[in-house]
């Protein structure tokens, strides 16, 4: 949610009012809830931008285009879209399409190769990436080390380490693409 909170802070420069939508996957579910907690956190601090809806789109594109059309029904002005999936930005820009609504900065979060090759062809403002493949080598790793009995101690934030993320961390832009591969 830091992260996603940080792209929002990034697309609305220079934007007032930043008007933003906001789709988590489930209602109620906690992972999403403190994404969309840390959002609110990061946003609070700029008084141009401000989340004026919040809908569940059960990480599919079907729904993020269904919920997306309603939102943007009540708020044709929006500036940006973010989401807790990639999958449910790729409904969501096929909504603004429909709606004939251009100028929207979408933010998906995941990293996958369909919302890298959004960012990359400019079609979407930025994506959080995540890292599968290489979460997956740490924790055989760590399941090694078990087994072993080495003392495990994972006290490092990934998400600022270099490979597999740019430099920047993990917030990927046209601007660091060129330094990130997807992992899914």
């Amino acid at each position: 949610g830091k992260y996603l909170g940080e792209a929002i802070v990034m697309a609305c420069e220079g934007i007032d009012p930043c008007t933003v939508a906001f789709l988590i996957g489930f209602e109620g579910f906690p992972l999403d809830l403190d994404r969309l907690a840390a959002v609110e956190d990061i946003i609070a601090e700029y008084p141009n931008i401000s989340i004026v809806s919040t809908q569940a789109a059960n990480y599919t594109a079907e729904d993020g285009n269904s919920v997306t059309a309603n939102i943007l029904q009540a708020n044709p002005d929006i500036s940006v879209i973010a989401s807790v999936g990639d999958q449910m930005i790729v409904g969501a820009e096929i909504a603004a399409q429909d709606a004939g609504i251009e100028g929207i900065k979408f933010i998906g979060q995941g990293g996958s190769q369909d919302g890298y090759a959004a960012v990359t062809e400019g079609r979407w403002f930025a994506t959080v990436a995540n890292i599968p493949f290489t979460n997956g080598q740490i924790a055989a790793q760590m399941a090694l080390q078990a087994i072993d009995g080495t003392l495990i101690i994972r006290s490092v934030d990934m998400y600022n380490q270099a490979p597999p993320f740019p430099a920047s961390g993990p917030v990927i832009t046209q601007e660091n693409a060129a330094d990130f591969t997807p992992q899914w």
